[in-house]
Parts: C-alpha cells; sequence; structure tokens
C-alpha cells in the first residue's frame, strides 16, 4: 500500500512537522507502506532521503495534482479545508495531523499529539476517528529508552532560530556549568556569527548544525530551548528542562510541561535560562511519566481502516 505525505518544514514553520511524521512513516514501513513525502524546503526534502525515504519539494503544496494512493497525511497550517474535502476522490483515508482544533476539516482520522490535546473539543468532528493526546504521541522510540549516563546540557530554540537566542542563551550559561553544551540548529540557517566565535573560543560549546534526529538530546542531562517537539521529546524522555514558549500552540504545550515538572520562562532572559537551569542541575530535578511509545497504535489505526 502507498502512502503520500504533504509536510511543511521550512524556516518558517521550522522542523517539528517533518520530524513527527519521520516517526510516523518509519513506523507505517515497517508494515510495508510506500512512502512518498511532499516538502517545502530543500532541507526538508535531503532529510527525508537521509531517513530512506522518496522526497519532493514544493512550494506550495496546494497547487500539485498528487499521484493515487490509498492515503494522504497531511501536516500543514496552509491547506485549505475545501482542499481537504478534494482529495477524497483520490484517496480512500485522509489523515490531518494539527496542533490546534480545525475549523472545519473533512477526512478519516485527525491526531493531535499534544499533551494539551485534552482540553481540546473535537466534538464536531463525528466522522473522523480522533487520536488525541500523549497516548497516540509521534515521538521517536528512543526517547523512551532510560539512558544510564547524561552528562551534556542540549539548547534549542525552534528551527526558526539561526543561533542568536542560542547564543544569549549560551553565554549565560557558560558562567555557570563546566559540562559539555551542545547547540542544534536547523540547516535552514547557516549558524550565527557570534555563536561560531563563542564555539572556537570555548571547547565546552559544539554546534551540532545541519543534522536531524540525532542521539544529542537523549544523552543531556538538561534542555533548555522553545516548547515545540523537541521540548516534547525531553518530557518523553524525562529529561529535565527549562522552556520558553514562542508561538500560541507552544504557549498550550508549556502549560502543560509546567504542570509536569518543566521550569516555563515567561518572557525571553537569557540570564534567567541560565539561573533555573543552575537550579535544575543542583536540585536534581526528576520528571515522572508512565507515557510509552505511542506511534504503533496510530498505524494499527490506520490498518484497520484500510483492511
Amino acid at each position: 500500500m502507498k502512502i503520500i505525505f504533504l509536510v511543511d518544514s521550512n524556516k518558517e514553520s521550522g522542523l517539528g512537522h517533518l520530524s513527527r511524521n519521520i516517526v510516523f512513516a518509519k513506523e507505517l514501513k515497517k508494515k510495508r507502506f510506500n512512502i512518498i513525502f511532499f516538502v517545502t524546503s530543500y532541507f526538508a526534502k535531503q532529510i527525508c532521503f537521509k531517513e530512506g525515504f522518496m522526497a519532493e519539494k514544493k512550494n506550495n503544496l496546494e497547487k500539485y495534482n498528487y499521484p493515487k494512493a490509498d492515503a494522504i497525511v497531511i501536516d500543514s497550517y496552509h491547506i485549505s479545508s475545501s482542499y481537504m474535502s478534494s482529495l477524497k476522490k483520490n484517496y480512500f483515508l485522509r489523515i490531518l495531523i494539527s496542533d490546534k482544533t480545525p475549523k472545519n476539516c473533512d477526512c478519516e482520522i485527525v491526531i493531535n499529539h499534544n499533551l494539551y490535546a485534552k482540553n481540546l473539543n473535537y466534538s464536531k468532528f463525528k466522522h473522523s476517528k480522533i487520536l488525541k493526546g500523549p497516548k497516540f504521541n509521534l515521538i521517536d522510540k528512543k526517547f523512551f529508552i532510560k539512558m544510564k549516563k547524561r552528562n551534556n546540557i542540549t539548547v534549542f530554540f525552534g528551527g526558526k532560530d539561526n543561533g542568536l537566542l542560542s547564543f544569549l542563551v549560551v553565554k549565560e550559561l557558560i558562567r555557570f556549568f563546566d559540562q559539555k553544551i551542545n547547540v542544534l540548529i536547523a540547516g535552514f540557517h547557516k549558524p550565527n556569527k557570534e555563536l561560531i566565535k563563542l564555539s572556537n573560543e570555548n571547547n565546552l560549546v559544539k554546534i551540532i548544525h545541519n543534522k536531524f534526529n540525532n542521539s544529542i538530546l537523549e544523552k543531556s542531562s538538561i534542555f533548555i530551548g522553545s516548547s515545540g517537539v523537541v521540548a516534547y521529546e525531553a518530557y518523553m524522555s524525562k529529561i529535565p528542562s527549562v522552556i520558553f514558549a514562542k508561538s500560541s500552540n507552544q504557549k498550550m504545550n508549556s502549560i502543560e510541561l509546567k504542570k509536569n515538572g518543566f521550569k516555563v520562562i515567561d518572557r525571553f532572559s537569557p540570564k534567567l535560562f541560565a539561573k533555573e537551569a543552575y537550579k535544575l542541575f543542583n536540585t536534581k530535578k526528576k520528571i515522572q511519566h508512565n507515557f510509552t511509545y505511542g506511534t504503533n497504535k496510530i498505524v494499527n489505526e490506520v490498518i484497520k481502516i484500510l483492511k
């Protein structure tokens, strides 16, 4: 069986949409599904290739006639409800992945894997299967494996950041820590020059650029950054974190993560990030939850419908 993925992943939308769909696609591939990605940047296309998937780059996901398939997965804020409805003639199963409650959606499955999804009202989607909350998480299985040794700090302010925000925070962190600090920068950007200079001058600061799905985070003792997908990965991996919300859905995410032990900074303050991270490190803060890998549960629902 064939499944097509339409995914926004560029300087504006960041990496989160793509990373969760790669996890989804890998689980489908285990069940012998053929996968094709259509994405909105060359960096996203490159990631798909590296992860073993065919991919094409499209500037506008709506303006293209896609090949027929058994199912289509859409993860984009720029797909209209009318376009979603028009896909019914070519795809038996339409799957929408969204961090928000869509105003109107004609599809068979809606997925919102965020912690706050339990608070959203999906009652109007009477003909859609709703898979919501962390039970149906799209987080890589490796983040649920307990690591024996964690001694690094990971800093990542999302796919939109070229390293400027990270530089400002890391400049404060090195006053408090003598651990290695890994700074993640998405391949959409060239790393900030000041950050490069700081890394060259301090051998504890390492820039991880143009890489995807690496094992840096899972080996970290603390995560510092925006309240996006990487923060969710840190939560599932039970890594104490200091986070900052950069968008509306991240604000909803940060509220739930705060309830579950994360330190949430209300305003961007490099000094405050460093001080709170130092407190976390010294108090040996522990994150507790009983969630397990959830993407296999989503794939089971897909197979039920396609049988």
